[in-house]
């Protein structure tokens, strides 16, 4: 499989801070179970199939650009409210992980929120209650021939 393209995701900033131990309150069980899937499940070799094979980066040079600036600006706000950070380059763009507990007001993530192409919602993920996916894409993603991001 020389032709083979290689899905890659490397870390290229991370950092995490001291947590308060808030009061215990009481908590909610999570429901069990999930919604039915009627759909055809892909084999592994299937799906990395289409990651590798039907799947076209193609690079978008103004965002490539822009985001650097979307980094900076993640990690300042990292750093002014002491959230803890990951930052991962993929292939297709970049993805700023916040992870954090209950937590009340949230407009300091406005700008941030502005700049990101996806925001994905995770819970109780590495011991946290809440874990924040931004993605800021610098490559166009085509599958089968059909953008399909950003």
């Amino acid at each position: 499989m020389a032709d083979e393209k290689i899905f890659m995701e490397k870390v290229i900033y991370e950092k995490t801070y001291p947590q308060e131990i808030l009061d215990k309150c009481e908590q909610v069980p999570a429901v069990a179970g999930s919604p039915a899937n009627t759909g055809k499940l892909l084999t592994f070799d299937e799906f990395w199939n289409i990651l590798c094979n039907e799947t076209e980066y193609v690079p978008l040079p103004e965002r490539e650009k822009t985001a650097e600036h979307f980094k900076n600006t993640a990690i300042e706000i990292s750093e002014m409210y002491e959230l803890d950070i990951k930052i991962k380059q993929t292939q297709s763009h970049l993805s700023v992980n916040y992870y954090f507990n209950s937590a009340g007001c949230m407009g300091f993530l406005k700008d941030i929120l502005c700049l990101a192409d996806d925001i994905t919602f995770f819970a109780n993920i590495q011991g946290y209650e809440i874990v924040m996916s931004l993605d800021y894409y610098t490559h166009a993603v085509y599958r089968r021939g059909k953008r399909i991001e950003p």
